[in-house]
């Protein structure tokens, strides 16, 4: 220790993880006096009360979460969920199509003036049509998808949300098997006109 100090404090920890201070004058006995060997005190940490309860915490899996977030979320969440929809596809396919997928059509329909979102989910649909192992792995999603933007389309009419979505149809035109465009686009389409003569 520093000789031109009259008064130096030495640190030593006990097994119960007590700091203690003692006053060392220069010269004392204690000065000299090794080091105390902490490698078999306790933990400050109360580890045990830690894991008991992380394993008694509800943890929410990724389509609650995405679920809670479409419905109670701000706008950056919701983008995320939307970004993430290839993610959740792949890891929760049929869950994802049957319950995230329409609750993003939920949401869309209730911000139909949100750009941020709509322009996000149109790129987002467009690259899953046109990826087709999605296709492949679950059948009849692509028709599934081009409702949805057929649905978009329709009811984004007088906002400028439509453009991303019109735009998103042309680009997927290739990618779409004829028999969902003769079902859904043709017979929609007839099925207005009808309803208008009537």
């Amino acid at each position: 220790m520093n000789e031109d100090i009259t008064t130096d404090a030495v640190v030593s920890l006990k097994a119960t993880n007590e700091l203690v201070v003692n006053e060392v004058i220069p010269g004392d006995e204690a000065e000299d006096e090794p080091e105390p060997d902490i490698s078999h005190t306790k933990n400050s940490l109360p580890w045990e009360s830690l894991f008991a309860a992380a394993e008694e915490m509800d943890l929410d899996n990724a389509i609650e979460t995405a679920i809670k977030t479409l419905k109670n979320g701000k706008e950056v969440g919701k983008l995320s969920v939307i970004r993430t929809l290839a993610d959740l596809l792949d890891s929760d396919g049929e869950d994802c199509i049957q319950k995230i997928f329409p609750l993003v059509q939920e949401v869309l329909a209730e911000e139909s003036s949100n750009l941020d979102l709509h322009c996000e989910a149109a790129v987002v649909f467009k690259n899953i049509i046109k990826d087709k192992r999605w296709e492949n792995r679950f059948s009849g999603l692509s028709e599934k998808l081009l409702n949805f933007i057929l649905q978009n389309v329709e009811n984004q009419r007088e906002n400028v949300t439509a453009a991303a979505w019109l735009e998103t149809l042309s680009e997927i035109a290739d990618a779409i098997p004829i028999q969902a465009v003769t079902d859904l686009v043709i017979f929609g389409t007839t099925g207005q006109v009808a309803s208008i003569t009537c």
